[in-house]
């Protein structure tokens, strides 16, 4: 300590401190979320239908969403289940692992044309493996969501 005894002040107004963090931070995070919304719909951007996501912003939560049920059957998958007809007495259909695309088909020479068209009142479903998309895009986005979130707090701090 100086011998002049002379004290040093550092004053610090954390109530500003926190509007500015807490406004650069949300701005931030929707940055991070509408990022993370382009990586859901390059996953989903082979589907038949494109999916339709979209990033809400609200007072506290920056949400991703989607109403598509389909997402959900992909991500988390499904258990096995039968399959009856809605708005016929019977079911019709191609059996087999068949390539329905027909840019697929061509690329593929194991696709069948010819196959015979199946009838049944019912089929059992085996259920569809999950892909865990969501945990994919997560894990890959979450060290730059982390490191820009820093850069925002390490700025907030030094101003």
């Amino acid at each position: 300590m100086p011998k002049n005894n002379k004290h040093f002040k550092m004053n610090f107004d954390l109530d500003k401190i926190s509007e500015k963090l807490e406004e650069k931070l949300k701005k931030a995070i929707i940055k991070e979320q509408q990022k993370n919304a382009r990586e859901f719909r390059r996953e989903t951007a082979r589907w038949n239908k494109p999916l339709e996501i979209t990033v809400n912003e609200d007072d506290d939560n920056v949400t991703i969403e989607t109403d598509d049920e389909r997402f959900k059957w992909v991500d988390e998958g499904t258990a096995p289940h039968q399959i009856r007809p809605r708005n016929a007495r019977i079911l019709r259909f191609l059996p087999g692992n068949r390539v329905r695309s027909e840019i697929a088909r061509r690329q593929n020479n194991a696709a069948r044309k010819d196959a015979s068209v199946v009838f049944a009142k019912q089929i059992s479903h085996p259920g569809i493996k999950p892909r865990s998309i969501t945990q994919k895009v997560l894990a890959r986005r979450r060290l730059p969501i982390i490191s820009e979130i820093s850069k925002v707090v390490e700025k907030a701090i030094q101003s």
